[in-house]
């Protein structure tokens, strides 16, 4: 029972959709897209998300999820939530029903034995997580852009470059050898990908693989975005051009189509990123926000807390 004695805070229970996407509505002015809620929340192939709700009687007043992310931190499988949709019926706003639900979902983690809860609040809701839901600022993360006019020196040829329909047992060797890579990246194998990308309900995305033979060194998704080809992840091997030769791909898609330029997020600690200035690529805006809470006095607190041990690309967000 929440502090107000006319709203009742619980779990998603199956049947409670019609109001939630009914409450959606209300809360952004627009209907959500057919089939997005359920995929990221009952269907991800992380495991189903927690999810709170807070009703006036039959009324949906309020709704906090977070979205499960299995996440690969110094050398361990960590099951951990990606902070998603928050929604609050205008009728009900200003009574705090954000951070109760937020705590009623944390302590849900909790049980569940999931230690840390992280996400990209964007420039209106950023104060309010870190204000009232006690989450600490990582690193802000901006764009990598390259306007195709404006490159400083000649990609290299995208040889070795071959376009799929889906993730294969292929990915499961790539994420299983190169994990460890970083000490804190998002899981990336077949399962993951295909979920993410080639399932989607709503997005169409494009996957290119890098060969060599049959065996798979790294792939990168994409997708148009306006007058840009957006790299929705990349994610290569130990090989000094895979990725450089995975970007050069996109390039030429890019061009082939008569847009304007490609734009990626690349942590700047990556040795890609260097090779990428030297090209042209520039730090541009939007800028996104890195921040999270650990539940408990985990051991890996520090480590989830330095952005220089994270891999990111724009595919851990659920905004892409």
């Amino acid at each position: 029972m929440s502090q107000s004695a006319e709203l009742q805070i619980r779990s998603y229970q199956p049947g409670d959709e019609d109001e939630i996407y009914a409450l959606f509505a209300r809360s952004y002015g627009k209907e959500i897209q057919d089939g997005l809620w359920t995929w990221r929340f009952r269907e991800n192939a992380s495991g189903p998300g927690q999810i709170q709700l807070a009703w006036s009687d039959d009324h949906l007043a309020g709704h906090y999820a977070v979205s499960s992310v299995r996440l690969r931190v110094a050398g361990t499988n960590v099951l951990t939530a990606l902070s998603g949709t928050t929604m609050t019926d205008p009728e009900f706003r200003g009574q705090g029903l954000f951070p109760m639900l937020a705590d009623a979902t944390y302590e849900m983690m909790r049980q569940n034995e999931m230690p840390f809860v992280w996400g990209f609040p964007n420039s209106q809701s950023h104060g309010g997580f870190v204000k009232n839901l006690a989450w600490l600022d990582t690193y802000e993360v901006p764009f990598l852009r390259l306007k195709l006019g404006n490159a400083r020196r000649p990609l290299p040829t995208g040889e070795g470059i071959v376009s799929l329909e889906r993730a294969d047992d292929r990915f499961d060797r790539l994420w299983e050898q190169n994990a460890d890579l970083t000490p804190v990246a998002a899981v990336r194998d077949c399962r993951q990908v295909n979920w993410r990308f080639m399932d989607h309900p709503t997005e169409e995305y494009s996957l290119v693989a890098l060969l060599s033979g049959e065996e798979l060194c790294g792939y990168a998704v994409y997708k148009q975005y306006g007058d840009e080809l957006q790299i929705i992840d990349l994610f290569v091997g130990e090989a000094d051009d895979g990725g450089l030769r995975l970007v050069a791909a996109v390039a030429a898609e890019a061009q082939s189509r008569g847009l304007g330029a490609i734009a990626m997020w690349l942590p700047v600690h990556a040795p890609l990123h260097r090779q990428l200035e030297r090209h042209g690529f520039q730090p541009a805006g939007p800028i996104t926000y890195l921040s999270g809470r650990s539940l408990w006095n985990w051991d890996h607190s520090e480590v989830v807390g330095n952005y220089r041990n994270w891999y990111l690309t724009c595919a851990d967000s659920d905004v892409f």
